[in-house]
């Protein structure tokens, strides 16, 4: 196992690439703590995990409460008695014309992929410095190194997380801490296709345009997150790992 007896922190564990991360931790070994906003989601995704016999907990968390973030990374080294991985996952996206975005969808946007992340790298990271080691895992995106229609928010946030997790690697490096990002593009989530019809008919045409024909699943991005978290990347950090399909060479 690859992960055996390491203690994960999971944002946005309740649906989607942070509960295929969570899984697949587990799977490997992990000791989960899977947070997310949606309580009865991330409470859903530990109960599978614990029913093969891992061990997981769920904690309700909104990345954007300051104070939530402290209480939780408490709750979770007094469960657990560490942090050795965090993965921040917890992300939303809206397109919006530019010309139609308003300030309100800007700071949500912002806020919750950028300053959520900040928040929780920061109180995990205290902890991790303390103890000479960690890992921290953001979920970017694509649209962090190229542009998309409906998506000045979604992509300003996404390449701030990216210059973040650069900067969380030069001033952690000293500490044992690695950072970096992964930086998926489309993947079968319910943030991507929305409702049926309307995620069928975007599918297809992201699969169009996607050299490797099809669209990612969310286990494919935990497998890159994985990498990040094991052994086998101790001399990597600071970069964002593209797992695209090739999408943004075109």
């Amino acid at each position: 196992m690859m992960l055996k007896e390491q203690v994960a922190l999971v944002t946005g564990a309740g649906g989607g690439i942070g509960r295929a991360i969570a899984g697949l931790f587990a799977a490997e070994g992990a000791v989960v703590a899977l947070a997310d906003r949606d309580l009865p989601a991330a409470e859903a995704v530990a109960s599978q995990i614990r029913a093969r016999e891992s061990t997981a907990a769920a904690f309700l968390l909104d990345v954007l409460s300051e104070s939530q973030v402290r209480s939780v990374v408490a709750e979770v080294l007094q469960r657990f008695g560490r942090i050795d991985i965090l993965v921040n996952c917890a992300g939303v996206l809206k397109a919006v014309p530019f010309l139609e975005m308003t300030c309100a969808e800007w700071d949500r946007q912002l806020g919750t992929n950028v300053r959520g992340a900040f928040l929780v790298s920061q109180a995990a990271a205290r902890h991790m410095a303390g103890r000479r080691g960690g890992r921290i895992i953001n979920i970017a995106s694509d649209s962090g190194v190229a542009a998309f229609p409906g998506e000045a928010a979604y992509g300003a946030s996404k390449a701030a997380l990216i210059a973040l997790t650069r900067a969380i690697a030069l001033e952690l490096g000293p500490y044992g801490v690695r950072c970096n990002a992964v930086c998926p593009g489309a993947i079968r989530t319910p943030m991507l296709l929305g409702e049926a019809q309307a995620g069928a008919e975007a599918e297809r045409s992201l699969a169009s345009r996607t050299p490797l024909g099809r669209i990612g699943e969310p286990e494919e991005v935990a497998r890159v997150a994985l990498f990040l978290a094991s052994d086998l990347s101790g001399f990597v950090t600071g970069e964002h790992l593209l797992a695209t399909g090739g999408y943004t060479m075109r």
